[in-house]
């Protein structure tokens, strides 16, 4: 039985990397300013001037109040800080929520943000915003 649940387990491990290998870029379609740098091209029109953010896509602005509503009302950063792991709960939230998956494309079922949409929910899980809320939800003496 041990050996058919390691078949399986290898089976699934096989199945995730021929979709990982299928979703791969086979051919470059941009210009990144450090394979110009790279290449001996000084390309400043890909970073000068830097791109102003556009209007925010109401996928984005869905998961965002979602993410923010769950880490004030199901997060415990105190409880994550003396337990120095994260919660089951808190994981398999993020999961539902899309979390792990911002930049995976919509098709192979991610939330497809961009890196200029992502940033700000990055920035509600940093240590900073973590110590912000820890500290005025901890107790006095």
């Amino acid at each position: 039985m041990a050996n058919q649940t390691a078949q399986n387990v290898e089976e699934e491990l096989r199945k995730s990397r021929e979709v990982a290998e299928s979703s791969r870029e086979t051919e470059w379609q941009g210009a990144g300013f450090m394979k110009e740098l790279f290449l001996g091209k000084l390309r400043l029109d890909l970073i000068h001037p830097y791109p102003l953010a556009g209007s925010e896509r109401p996928e984005f602005r869905r998961f965002y109040d979602a993410l923010e509503a769950f880490l004030r009302t199901e997060v415990d950063p105190v409880e994550i800080d003396e337990l120095g792991e994260y919660p089951a709960q808190v994981l398999d939230g993020l999961r539902k929520l899309g979390a792990f998956a911002l930049k995976v494309p919509v098709e192979y079922g991610g939330l497809g943000l961009t890196t200029r949409t992502s940033p700000p929910s990055s920035q509600r899980t940093s240590p900073s915003e973590c110590r912000s809320r820890s500290s005025s939800s901890a107790p006095t003496s």
